[in-house]
C-alpha cells in the first residue's frame, strides 16, 4: 500500500504522460472511430472537489449530512487471492495491439488473475490465437503479477479448423510441458449460450456443450492433472427456472464434475440505458444475481466450488458512437458503478472479478491506449486502500455504499465509499468485534464521489477522493483533509 497518495498520484501522472508520449497515438479497432474523453458526460449531481492553485478544496454542495455507520469483525471474510482480475485485450495487431507497453500501468493495479479469452481466442478472427500469442500473454501476465487463465477454442483453432479434444490437450502440452510455463487455469470456449445468437453456429444446446466440455476437460487433465478448469463462461443465459434462458441447470446437472471454478459473464445494461439511475441501482441487482447463482450451485451440491465473474463491464457495447450517455463506459459514473460492484463482489466472496478490458479502441478498456480512464482509478483505489480481510458494514445512508476491510498489516481498517448523492456526508464510524479497540472516528464522504480511507487502530483517518471534476482533468484520486 502507498502511504503518501499525493506523491504516488504525481508519480502515476508522470508515468501516464511518459507512456502516452511514447505511444504517440491511440489506435482503435477497425471501424470504431475514436474514444470518449476521460471524464465522459457529466452527471446531474453536484461535484465535490475542485483544484485551485495546486491545492484541493471541497466544492460547495451545501452543509454535510451527519450519519453513522458500524464496521464489524464479527463475521470475517477472507478475500480470494485471485479476486482482482483483468482481461487481456486488445492484443490484435491490426487493431493496434493496444496492450503492448501497458505493463507498468496494469501492474500498479496489482491484478492477481489475467484471463486470456473472448471471441477472438474462440474463433481466431481476425487473427490467429496461436501458441505464440498465448505464450506472449503468459509473459504479460507474469510481468503484471497475475496468474494467467488461458481459454482453449471451441469454434475454430489457429488454423481455422474445428477444434477437438486433442486440440485442447495440445495447448496444455505446449504451455505446460514443452515450454514449462506452469499455467494453472484454463477455460473452454467463450459464451457458448449465444453461439447461435451471434451466428457462430446454426444450432447448439447445453447438452452439446457438456459433451464438448467433458471431452476437452478430460483430455487437458490427462496432459496435466494439476490444472484447474474454469467455466462455462455463459454470456447471460444462466437464469434459473428451467426455461430457454436457463443453460446453467442442464449444464451443471451433467457436467458439474468437470468444473473446478464456475464462471459466467455480466454486462447488465443495454448501451441506451447507461444513465445514472440505472448505474446506481445495479450493484444491488448484482448482489442478487450472485446469490441466485450460489443457490443454483448449492442445489447441485457445489457448495465448495468457487464462483467467478470472468468478464464484466457496465454494458457489452463500447462503440464510441454509442458511449454518449452519463454512465456510458469511460465516464466517471461508470467508474462509480465499477467501484460499487467491486465492493459487492468482495462481500459476496467471489473467486475472481475480471474487468473487460485492459485497452481497446472501444470505450470498454480501462485504458485508452496508455491513458487511464476513470474505471482504472476506481480499481486503483481498491488496490491501494483495501485489505485482504473483508468486514461487515451497516448503516450506510441511502444512495451510498460503504465497503470495509482489515488492512494487510492488521493495524488498521481500510474503507471504500461510493456516494451517488449530490451531498457531502460526515459519517461517524464505530467499530465492533475487532482485534483492536478503535475509537469512534468521523470521516467526510464527498458528494458524488468514490472515496478511500485508511483508519489506524488509534482512530486517525486519511482520505483520498475521486470525483467528476477530477476525472474531467484526467488526473488520479487526490489526498484530501
Amino acid at each position: 500500500m502507498i502511504s503518501c497518495w499525493l506523491s504516488a498520484a504525481l508519480s502515476l501522472g508522470m508515468l501516464v504522460s511518459l507512456l502516452s508520449a511514447c505511444d504517440g497515438s491511440s489506435p482503435v479497432n477497425s471501424g470504431t472511430g475514436g474514444s470518449s474523453a476521460a471524464g465522459g458526460a457529466t452527471s446531474g449531481g453536484g461535484t465535490s472537489v475542485v483544484a485551485t492553485g495546486g491545492t484541493f478544496e471541497e466544492a460547495d454542495a451545501g452543509p454535510p449530512i451527519a450519519a453513522a455507520i458500524t464496521i464489524s469483525g464479527a463475521a470475517l471474510k477472507t478475500a480470494s487471492a485471485l479476486y482482482q482480475g483483468i482481461n487481456y485485450w486488445s492484443w490484435i495487431v491490426s487493431y493496434g495491439a493496444q496492450v503492448v507497453g501497458t505493463e507498468q500501468l496494469v501492474g500498479a493495479l496489482t491484478p492477481t488473475l489475467m484471463r486470456v479469452g473472448g471471441t477472438n481466442p474462440d474463433n481466431s478472427t481476425p487473427e490467429a490465437f496461436s501458441n505464440a500469442v498465448m505464450e506472449a500473454a503468459v509473459t504479460y501476465a507474469r510481468a503484471v503479477g497475475a496468474e494467467p487463465l488461458i481459454q482453449v477454442p471451441v469454434l475454430k483453432d489457429a488454423s481455422g479448423n474445428v477444434p477437438t479434444a486433442q486440440t485442447a490437450a495440445d495447448i496444455v502440452q505446449n504451455l505446460n510441458v514443452t515450454k514449462s510455463l506452469g499455467v494453472k487455469y484454463f477455460s473452454i470456449g467463450n459464451e457458448p449460450d449465444i453461439y447461435v445468437d451471434n451466428g457462430h453456429l446454426t444450432s447448439y444446446s447445453a447438452d452439446q456443450l457438456c459433451q464438448t466440455f467433458s471431452a476437452f476437460a478430460d483430455a487437458m487433465k490427462q496432459v496435466d492433472p494439476n490444472i484447474k478448469i474454469v467455466g462455462p463462461d455463459f454470456s447471460w443465459k444462466y437464469q434459473a427456472g428451467g426455461g430457454a434462458n436457463d443453460w446453467l441447470t442442464p449444464f451443471l446437472t451433467s457436467c458439474k464434475s468437470k468444473l473446478d471454478i464456475l464462471a459466467v459473464h455480466r454486462y447488465p445494461l443495454d448501451p441506451t440505458l447507461t444513465v445514472e439511475a440505472r448505474a446506481a441501482a445495479d450493484p444491488a441487482a448484482f448482489r442478487a444475481t450472485l446469490r441466485n447463482l450460489r443457490s443454483a450451485m448449492d442445489a447441485q451440491g457445489m457448495t465448495s466450488i468457487p464462483l467467478a465473474i470472468t468478464e464484466y463491464n457496465i454494458t457489452w457495447d463500447g462503440d464510441p458512437t454509442k458511449s454518449t450517455l452519463p454512465a456510458s463506459p469511460g465516464t466517471f459514473l461508470a467508474a462509480q458503478w465499477t467501484a460499487d460492484v467491486h465492493g459487492v463482489g468482495l462481500e459476496e466472496q467471489l473467486w475472481s472479478l475480471d474487468y473487460w478490458s485492459i485497452s481497446e479502441g472501444w470505450t470498454l478498456g480501462m485504458l485508452n491506449g496508455k491513458t487511464p480512464r476513470p474505471a482504472y482509478f476506481a480499481l486503483k483505489l481498491y488496490a491501494d486502500h483495501f485489505g485482504p480481510t473483508v468486514l461487515a458494514t451497516t448503516g450506510a445512508p441511502t444512495g451510498m455504499s460503504v465497503y470495509s476491510s482489515r488492512n494487510a498489516s492488521n493495524n488498521g481498517v481500510q474503507v471504500v465509499a461510493v456516494n451517488w448523492n449530490p451531498q457531502h456526508y460526515d459519517l461517524t464510524v464505530s467499530f465492533q468485534n475487532l482485534s483492536a479497540n478503535i475509537p469512534d472516528t468521523t470521516i467526510r464522504v464527498s458528494a458524488q464521489s468514490i472515496s478511500a480511507f485508511d483508519i489506524s487502530d488509534t482512530g486517525l483517518a486519511k482520505r483520498w477522493v475521486y470525483t467528476q471534476d477530477i476525472a474531467a482533468t484526467g488526473g488520479p484520486p487526490v489526498s484530501a483533509p
